[in-house]
């Protein structure tokens, strides 16, 4: 299982460089910043957020002042998220590194975040328990995913549907979008778990607009989605 799950990741780390995520990723802006009003961030905290992707939530984080770190596997992405960081004068650190293996010592953070990333991770357990680990005892951890029943959620099952049969043991990305699957990816810690579901809509100029987004983004984005989509 380790070594299926290695690649891939390897085959996703690539896949996704491929791509312009920046021109879609802008669009989540609101996301993240909703996310750091959610989880009431405040000055002074030790911040990480797993897979920056283009340092969105990082940058929402550093506006309020917090001591932020934002990780990701793609390096393309940091270089972007180093740009904007740079241009709004925002002190954060940007770093390769692995959701499932996190290069930092227990408890070394306040808060811990998650915009559409660490979902992505093939191993959802091992991925928890990172977040945890690097978490101090009493802190946060806040994940935004999307949900089965989202535009995205059906997409990836539209696209599963004519996928090759789900390996063994692996288990829907989007399942992190339920209240039952974060209980038991947090089941061994002794957390509260608060679940609220907003709506988010996709906004383009046109539908000729969106195509173009999709070819530059989507594509080597579904073309990225192992075989573990299916629910």
């Amino acid at each position: 299982m380790n070594e299926l799950f290695d690649q891939m990741k390897q085959r996703s780390q690539a896949t996704w460089a491929s791509g312009d995520y920046s021109m879609i990723g802008v669009g989540f802006v609101p996301v993240s910043e909703q996310l750091c009003e959610t989880i009431e961030l405040h000055a002074g905290q030790k911040v990480l957020d797993v897979a920056t992707g283009t340092g969105n939530t990082a940058l929402a984080a550093s506006r309020r002042y917090c001591d932020v770190t934002g990780i990701d596997f793609v390096a393309s992405w940091l270089d972007r998220a180093r740009e904007r960081a740079s241009a709004e004068r925002l002190p954060v650190q940007f770093e390769e590194g692995d959701a499932e293996a996190l290069n930092f010592p227990n408890n070394a953070f306040d808060v811990v975040l998650s915009t559409f990333g660490c979902m992505f991770a093939p191993d959802q357990k091992k991925t928890a328990d990172e977040l945890l680990r690097v978490c101090k005892p009493g802190g946060k951890i806040g994940i935004a995913s999307w949900t089965p029943e989202s535009y995205v959620g059906q997409l990836l099952k539209t696209f599963a549907r004519y996928a090759p049969p789900t390996p063994s043991g692996l288990v829907p990305p989007i399942l992190w979008g339920t209240e039952e699957r974060l209980l038991e990816l947090f089941a061994d810690a002794s957390a509260t778990i608060n679940m609220t579901k907003k709506i988010f809509h996709f906004r383009f100029r046109s539908y000729t607009h969106a195509d173009e987004i999709n070819k530059n983004t989507s594509d080597p984005w579904l073309s990225c989605i192992p075989l573990w989509m299916k629910t």
